[in-house]
């Protein structure tokens, strides 16, 4: 077996499954990311490890639950609130996007969810903050889902956060 980065025969992958490194490379991330080990599309995509199946059963859940929300837009709890009350089936053919969707266009997805749920987090705490209710809690939905959808965000676009060193 050889190293990917430098061609060196080693008898230990010191890498991950999908790379095999000697203990030189594995040591250094600089070494990867400027070198020769570049992220599949699946590896960048897929960081959450969802199989093919789990992600077919979440997609078909979410389209059903997409349509079972569809009568919801035409006749409204709410009419008041206009478009907004077609945003939950919306929300969930989203979701089945993320799923189903070819790995090329499933991070757009992804990022589209993220954002929403991070709109919605602000959305929640300035209605909060205009009429404040006992019984509602908008920092504990924007510090659970929000920071999940920050953490989601910023492990898919680490490379641009992150510095270079030299």
């Amino acid at each position: 077996m050889k190293c990917d980065v430098c061609n060196k025969e080693i008898t230990i992958n010191w890498g991950t499954g999908s790379s095999t490194l000697c203990e030189q490379h594995s040591l250094s991330f600089e070494d990867l990311s400027d070198g020769g080990h570049k992220n599949t599309i699946q590896e960048e995509e897929n960081f959450l490890a969802l199989g093919r199946g789990s992600r077919s059963i979440i997609g078909i859940l979410s389209i059903i639950f997409g349509l079972m929300l569809i009568p919801m837009f035409f006749d409204p709890p709410r009419p008041e609130l206009g478009f907004v009350n077609a945003l939950p089936s919306l929300f969930c053919f989203l979701i089945a996007g993320a799923c189903l969707a070819s790995s090329k266009i499933r991070g757009i997805f992804g990022d589209i969810i993220a954002l929403s749920v991070i709109a919605m987090s602000a959305v929640f705490f300035i209605a909060w903050y205009i009429e404040p209710s006992a019984d509602e809690d908008p920092f504990g939905f924007a510090g659970f889902f929000g920071a999940l959808a920050v953490a989601y965000l910023f492990k898919r676009y680490r490379k641009y956060f992150s510095s270079k060193t030299s």
